[in-house]
């Protein structure tokens, strides 16, 4: 029996290796926000900016499945948010993307209300596939007084 046991380590070391290469899943931030910079982006500035450095959540932020409550391939990014009567204008913050609009106007009629739990609020920008927002609770609350509750069909 002892001579597999160099084998059994070395099946376990494949077996552990496997499971993480599957369960890794990078971040895709910056694509998402080149996906809304392609149809959002604007060389305008808003007049002025009600939410300054605001950290919001970027991305996939259910897991695999809708609403489960993961925050996997998603990042916190800080923007200054602006809410006006045609929509929510979001200036980059930081990170820096590379070759993105810096600042986006999404109308008013593009953001949708999802959900809000323990002071975060979580809303949907329309894309080809909707691509998710999560945001605390000022904020949030602000956004969702703005935004339609009805579905975003995929175009």
């Amino acid at each position: 029996m002892e001579y597999m046991q160099p084998a059994l380590k070395v099946l376990f070391i494949l077996a552990v290796v496997l499971v993480a290469a599957l369960a890794f899943q990078p971040k895709s931030f910056i694509g998402h926000w080149r996906k809304l910079s392609e149809l959002y982006g604007t060389p305008n500035s808003p007049r002025r900016i009600t939410f300054p450095d605001e950290h919001l959540l970027v991305g996939k932020i259910w897991g695999g499945s809708f609403f489960r409550g993961r925050s996997d391939g998603a990042e916190y990014a800080r923007f200054d948010v602006e809410l006006d009567n045609d929509g929510l204008w979001l200036v980059y913050d930081g990170p820096a993307p590379v070759k993105c609009a810096p600042q986006l106007f999404v109308p008013g009629t593009h953001v949708r209300y999802v959900k809000d739990k323990n002071g975060q609020y979580d809303f949907l920008i329309h894309a080809d596939k909707p691509i998710p927002l999560r945001t605390a609770a000022e904020l949030g609350e602000a956004i969702k007084r703005k935004a339609t509750m009805a579905p975003i069909e995929p175009s």
